[in-house]
């Protein structure tokens, strides 16, 4: 620092060191490892939240917004883990694990909790660039690690939400409503959290064999969203023996509500993710499009013959949705990682009316009728 401040014009007054390394330090929350260094996390929940706030506060004083002093703000979390990154295996990498795991946050709106009105809204909470991380781990996704990390931050969340806060910013108190939406979680996290089994519904206590019931599906309430980590805790400790075991019994399932281990979650999992089902919606629809170009009217490929058929009508009709839409799906990802080069974003797009019609050319002339009604 001093090194520089010699080249500066003596009008240019910059700060002494020690006053920008204490400043720089209320800028971001402090982290601290986690089990056996595998990682950072940031302990203090209600700081990254106040931070925020401060930043988009500041923000709106710059546009000459008033901004109240009794504010709701709003914000999703949630986290997920990535398996087999290339990154991480290349010959000098220090890292001793491919896997990732992070848990992040995203601000989504700060309204005024007396009039309702918004005084910021992200505009776009789905991007990457809106992420917040708030653990990052290298370790493999598991039921252990879902504890752990939920044991550490939903304990604060919770307060948090019923609590609020208050905070003071430029010598003026504000007081903070929080919510907090747990919405950024997979299937396969949210059913290990749950503690249930396949055949049951996170949002209810139906099975399975139920949702093809027309009988059921028909009636206004026999879904409704009933089943709450709350009601599921205290299952859990009513089915539980002296080891700490779930007791099982011949045809208990009805009696068990489909619970099958320890619930790892005190959040209500009451949110779908759809982006998973516009990558596999994607890719059964241009199965079936391969398959009819193949003149083959099976959803199974058994045989050589059979799967060389179906793989020259899969590379014409990629080439021809590609041609025709610029949608590059169900090719090598690009980007080194395993799968396929569909993805969300690009799943909307195929369901979209805008390129149905492109789509739908894909199909051969006899079902494109059917095909239409189908998708």
């Amino acid at each position: 620092m001093d090194f520089l401040k010699s080249f500066c014009n003596p009008y240019i007054k910059i700060p002494n060191r020690e006053y920008i390394r204490t400043h720089s330090k209320t800028l971001l929350p402090l982290t601290a490892p986690w089990r056996n260094n595998t990682g950072v996390f940031i302990q203090d929940r209600e700081l990254v939240i106040q931070l925020t706030v401060k930043r988009i506060i500041e923000m709106l004083h710059q546009q000459n917004i008033v901004v109240p002093t009794k504010l709701e703000y709003r914000e999703k979390t949630g986290h997920d883990g990535a398996r087999n990154m290339a990154m991480y295996k290349s010959v000098n990498t220090p890292m001793e694990s491919a896997n990732i795991f992070s848990k992040m946050c995203v601000p989504l709106s700060l309204t005024d909790s007396s009039s309702g009105e918004v005084l910021w809204k992200n505009e776009s909470p789905n991007s990457s660039h809106w992420c917040r991380p708030l653990a990052l781990i290298a370790e493999k996704e598991s039921a252990e690690l879902l504890y752990l990390v939920n044991k550490v931050f939903e304990p604060a969340e919770k307060y948090l939400q019923k609590n609020g806060m208050e905070f003071e910013y430029n010598s003026i108190k504000y007081e903070l409503n929080i919510a907090i939406e747990s919405s950024m979680k997979d299937l396969k996290v949210r059913t290990l959290e749950t503690g249930l089994g396949g055949a049951g519904c996170l949002l209810c206590a139906t099975k399975s064999h139920e949702w093809k019931d027309s009988n059921k599906i028909n009636k206004i309430d026999y879904f409704a969203i009933s089943r709450t980590a709350e009601k599921t805790m205290k299952l859990y400790s009513r089915m539980l023996n002296g080891d700490d075991e779930i007791v099982r019994k011949k045809n208990d399932y009805d009696n068990r509500q489909g619970l099958t281990s320890k619930p790892l979650s005190i959040s209500d999992q009451h949110y779908i993710i759809i982006t998973h089902q516009y990558i596999n919606g994607t890719q059964w629809f241009l199965k079936i499009i391969y398959h009819l170009r193949a003149h083959i009217l099976s959803w199974s490929e058994r045989g050589e013959t059979v799967k060389n058929r179906v793989k020259k009508a899969r590379e014409i009709v990629v080439n021809e949705i590609q041609a025709s839409t610029d949608l590059s799906l169900d090719q090598c990802d690009s980007s080194g990682n395993s799968g396929t080069s569909t993805t969300g974003g690009q799943g909307r797009k195929f369901f979209s009316y805008e390129l149905r019609n492109s789509i739908i050319k894909a199909v051969p002339k006899a079902q494109q009728n059917n095909f239409k009604r189908l998708i």
